[in-house]
């Protein structure tokens, strides 16, 4: 008896199409799963930034964390953040203060501050305390946010949130 093992082409046809109807109704459950990754990283940049604003600002002069290509005389929708020593301490971004920090993130990421103050930045004193200045930047992509929290006594947590940019 000379018996062949193998698969018919009808068996291997069968076999694709089960394959790739697994695939694709696992794939939005990736594309949720590789956003929360996003932002979950988004959210460790901004407190590194915050320590190292914090570090840097301790002795020397206020640091303003606000948003990238403003003078921090405002904090709307933005794509990154931005560190300023604020060597003339007016709580603004202008001649003579020095950027120590900057963080981006790609176009479909949104970022917001919200303040108990309203102010439009974070702001750092020279001890590195917030001083009752609690707010949380709020970080959106898609359907899913990201909050890191700014208690008032300058101590960081984030959370996973619903997005409200």
């Amino acid at each position: 008896m000379n018996r062949q093992n193998g698969l018919t082409l009808i068996e291997l046809l069968i076999t694709l199409t089960l394959l790739s109807i697994l695939i694709g109704s696992a794939l939005p459950g990736w594309n949720g799963l590789i956003a929360r990754s996003r932002l979950a990283a988004g959210s460790n940049e901004i407190i590194g930034l915050i320590m190292q604003a914090r570090a840097e600002g301790v002795g020397k002069a206020p640091v303003l964390i606000c948003a990238s290509g403003t003078d921090c005389g405002e904090f709307g929708t933005s794509s990154g953040l931005v560190a300023v020593l604020d060597l003339n301490d007016n709580r603004r971004f202008d001649y003579g203060d020095k950027e120590i920090g900057r963080v981006l993130f790609d176009p479909d990421t949104q970022l917001r501050w919200r303040s108990f103050r309203n102010q439009p930045h974070l702001r750092l004193d020279t001890r590195g305390t917030v001083y009752h200045q609690n707010g949380h930047f709020m970080l959106c992509r898609g359907m899913h946010g990201q909050k890191v929290i700014v208690s008032w006594i300058g101590k960081l947590r984030s959370e996973r949130h619903p997005p409200n940019c």
